[in-house]
């Protein structure tokens, strides 16, 4: 059992059982002598203490730096039992207790490290760390370890985000850059791998959008058109192409809709106000150069519907004779048996009413062509 001081200590010891037997025999003034020496040697002791402390505290940490851990050990431990609450001391003893296995694992470690083999090394450094998370050269290497990994998978990253990039997959090549930039966010490098990547994907999304929405306007789709200039100026709002394809798509488009609107309904055309609403669109459109010829044909579509609309057509309405004849919307007759009439291409609805009977209504069409129509009510 180690003891700091033991041939002192058991000095003391029989100093203080002398005077235990002196008091016991009554020889109170040998008594009080020898308890008053004890006290004397005991004051010694304890002034001493912090001295022996520093050396024995000292060599032990001389020994571990010379790797003699065993003395080491001896000397920490005396050092410890002066001081038990010292956790510099126990700490250092811990590196005593385990410092031969610690070096073997640092050899092992910087053997990987010098093969390259980064992560293997990390293992035998965890290994140490667990044993001693103290030692200087543990944590050194420990940071060598880790700047070395770092440094690969840095490497690493730039490699897949250049070879994303010739591969045109930017989403995997910007992945790949920015987690080189979080590796090393001083590296000009990176960057500069970065914002090439970020600008060859919009420069490809561009020319990819410049080219389907010139397919989509070639084959007028004007909504596709649409969507695809707009998709462009949300990269790039001051893109010269797209503000005027935009400008010409969406004209096209209205255009479109509104003769489509027209033709489903010829009948429509009769009306004076949706006539001129017709000849309105068609002497736009006549103004624009370079017209779509889907839209050029729509426009003729629209000139011959119109055209016809305007040609008025015989009616000859027969009635009773009796009642009174109007049109809806329209002329107001007095009774006649018949009545010849030109109206133009469309719906209409007579309405016949006489005292003492219920009103009439007769809804007819006159078609587009020119042939005559003969109406009973």
């Amino acid at each position: 059992m180690l003891q700091w001081a033991a041939q002192d200590f058991e000095a003391l010891q029989t100093i203080v059982a002398s005077g235990e037997q002196a008091y016991a025999e009554q020889r109170f003034r040998d008594a009080r002598d020898l308890y008053e020496e004890g006290l004397v040697e005991a004051k010694r002791l304890e002034t001493e203490m912090p001295k022996a402390f520093a050396a024995y505290a000292k060599e032990g940490l001389t020994l571990i730096a010379e790797k003699q851990y065993s003395k080491a050990r001896e000397a920490l431990e005396i050092a410890g039992l002066i001081d038990p609450e010292n956790e510099g001391i126990k700490a250092a003893i811990n590196t005593a207790q385990h410092g031969e296995a610690v070096d073997r694992l640092l050899v092992k470690a910087t053997f990987a490290l010098d093969e390259g083999q980064s992560q293997e090394a990390q293992v035998f450094l965890q290994e140490a760390s667990s044993l001693d998370p103290v030692r200087a050269d543990v944590r050194e290497l420990t940071t060598r370890a880790a700047n070395m990994v770092r440094q690969l998978a840095y490497k690493k990253h730039m490699r897949d985000g250049h070879a994303a990039l010739n591969d045109k997959r930017f989403s995997d090549a910007l992945m790949a850059f920015r987690k080189a930039v979080a590796l090393d966010p001083n590296s000009g490098e990176a960057s500069s791998a970065l914002q090439a990547a970020e600008k060859q994907k919009t420069e490809y999304q561009l020319d990819d959008l410049r080219n389907r929405s010139s397919v989509a306007m070639k084959q007028e789709l004007w909504a596709d058109a649409e969507k695809l200039f707009t998709q462009a100026l949300a990269i790039q709002n001051d893109l010269a192409f797209a503000i005027a394809g935009l400008k010409k798509a969406t004209f096209y488009k209205d255009k479109q809709f509104q003769i489509s609107g027209l033709l489903a309904r010829p009948e429509r055309l009769s009306d004076q106000a949706v006539a001129a609403h017709a000849a309105t669109i068609i002497a736009v459109l006549a103004k624009e150069p370079n017209l779509p010829p889907g839209l050029t044909v729509a426009k003729e579509k629209l000139e011959s519907s119109l055209a016809a609309s305007q040609v008025p057509v015989l009616v000859t309405i027969i009635s009773d004779g009796r009642s009174d004849i109007s049109i809806i919307r329209g002329e107001a007759y007095k009774p006649f048996r018949q009545k010849e009439l030109r109206l133009k291409p469309g719906n209409y609805t007579l309405l016949a009413r006489r005292q003492g009977y219920r009103d009439k209504r007769l809804s007819f069409e006159v078609p587009r062509g020119g042939q005559p129509v003969t109406v009973t009510i």
